[in-house]
């Protein structure tokens, strides 16, 4: 496939040796045959708009219950469930509402982006820290962040969030997950025709640029317009970003129609994805349905298609510990004296 975007030249991860706390989150984070079937419940301002509370201050009761029930009904199909601290994380703990055999991913970085996507700037959710997810149980940290590997200036500032989020993940041992989306550039629109046909090899760049930052797990953008039909462009796309990746990755949903997020699933864990990370796609319905008995029926169906898209992932899924970059040697004898030295 063509690639008009400019590749940065390889940048080697800081460590290929996986350390004893980051592979046993990853166990728990993951099936026994390594493969990630993940759930998304971090949202904020997209959960707002479903529910029709004010996005810039939603209600809290109204958010924290919803999060909960769709854990309950979701989580027990899922190897980990990603949640934001404000409504979500602390409260599916406390409240059981998360199985204490599922891993819990947690989000480090604020919502509410408004603007221009060229100008959206990542910050860390206030009062909240590495530290804290760590200390609070959750197997992973979550970062969010928008990028265009073509641009130079803003990329540095975007790159030194992650580099930040890498050093206190390695300081807390425990595994980064990076969520890079792609913007267009200022003279495009996200829907323009010539962002479309960039986007694909934007996505496969940044895969390249994130992974060789040191991430521990990159959530990556399908690597094909929303419209693709053609199936052998759409693997090899999938295979491009698999060769780009040093890290392991899975695919996010994007809101994307379910028929659509199967198909994307079936498709990246052909060609390299470890797994999936689903969210709107999957609970959207049961978010906006106002009568119980409509509520029941769109979370039923819901968790039949977690189901299906695990079974998927099960099957065809690369396992994150099969990739070339995954050092499991186990260390040397007294290992411990000099792991996590105190200051």
């Amino acid at each position: 496939m063509s690639n008009p975007v400019p590749k940065a030249a390889p940048i080697a991860p800081e460590t290929t040796r996986l350390t004893a706390g980051k592979a046993r989150a990853l166990q728990q984070m993951s099936t026994s045959s390594g493969a990630f079937a993940m759930l998304a419940l971090d949202h904020s301002d997209s959960m707002a708009e479903l529910l029709e509370t004010d996005r810039a201050s939603p209600d809290p009761a109204l958010m924290t219950a919803t999060k909960l029930y769709l854990c309950r009904a979701l989580a027990p199909s899922a190897t980990a469930v990603l949640l934001d601290p404000i409504y979500g994380a602390a409260q599916a703990i406390l409240s059981r509402a998360l199985p204490g055999t599922c891993g819990l991913i947690v989000t480090l970085e604020d919502s509410g982006y408004e603007g221009r996507q060229w100008e959206f700037e990542s910050k860390m959710i206030e009062g909240w820290s590495v530290r804290k997810i760590k200390i609070v149980g959750a197997q992973a940290v979550k970062l969010l962040i928008y990028y265009n590997p073509t641009d130079k200036s803003r990329g540095e500032r975007q790159r030194s969030v992650v580099k930040a989020a890498v050093e206190q993940c390695a300081l807390w041992d425990i595994p980064l997950l990076v969520e890079p989306i792609v913007y267009p550039a200022e003279d495009e629109g996200a829907a323009s025709m010539a962002f479309l046909q960039k986007r694909p090899d934007l996505i496969i760049e940044t895969a390249r640029q994130m992974t060789a930052l040191g991430i521990d797990i990159l959530k990556a953008e399908f690597p094909a317009n929303p419209q693709a039909t053609d199936m052998q462009r759409m693997e090899e796309a999938c295979r491009e970003l698999d060769r780009a990746s040093s890290a392991p990755w899975v695919i996010l949903s994007a809101g994307v129609g379910y028929d659509q997020f199967r198909l994307q699933v079936h498709i990246a864990c052909k060609n390299g994805a470890s797994g999936f990370l689903a969210g709107r796609s999957l609970w959207a319905a049961s978010a906006m349905a106002r009568e119980e008995q409509a509520r029941l029926s769109a979370m039923a169906e819901a968790a039949q298609r977690f189901q299906e898209l695990r079974e998927i992932a099960e099957k065809t899924a690369t396992p994150w510990y099969s990739r070339s970059n995954v050092d499991l040697t186990p260390p040397a004898y007294g290992w411990h004296r000099q792991y996590a030295q105190e200051e």
